[in-house]
C-alpha cells in the first residue's frame, strides 16, 4: 500500500507517479541526510543541500514539476535544513521586531 502527499496530509495513491522511470528514495518523501545537510535525488539518488537547482539543471525539472513527479506537498522545500537555517539567517536582521512579532505597521 502506497501513500502520497497532499496538501492536505497523507492519502493512499491511487495513481501512479508521473515520473515514468526508475527512481530513488520512496514515493512522496524527500530523504535527507542524517546530519540535515543534504536531500536525495529521487531521479540521480545524488545528494544536494539545493535540490530544486540541481533537479532544474540536470533534470530538466522545475521545482513545482519536480514536487508532483515524486508525490511532496506543494510547500516542501526542496533544500536542506541547514541550508534553510543558514538562510533565514542571513536574513533575520532584515526583519523588524513587529514584523517578528506578526504586527503590521500602519500606513497613513
Amino acid at each position: 500500500m502506497r501513500h502520497m502527499a497532499t496538501d492536505d496530509g497523507w492519502t493512499l495513491a491511487t495513481e501512479t507517479p508521473t515520473w515514468d522511470g526508475p527512481y530513488f528514495g520512496r514515493f512522496g518523501v524527500l530523504a535527507e541526510g542524517p546530519e540535515g545537510d543534504a536531500v536525495q535525488c529521487h531521479v540521480c539518488g545524488d545528494w544536494y543541500v539545493k535540490l530544486g537547482t540541481h533537479a532544474n539543471a540536470s533534470h530538466h525539472l522545475g521545482a513545482d514539476a519536480y514536487r508532483q513527479a515524486f508525490g511532496l506537498r506543494k510547500s516542501t522545500a526542496l533544500a536542506s535544513t541547514s541550508y534553510r537555517a543558514k538562510a533565514r539567517q542571513r536574513v533575520a536582521h532584515l526583519i523588524t521586531p513587529e514584523q517578528q512579532s506578526g504586527h503590521r505597521e500602519s500606513v497613513h
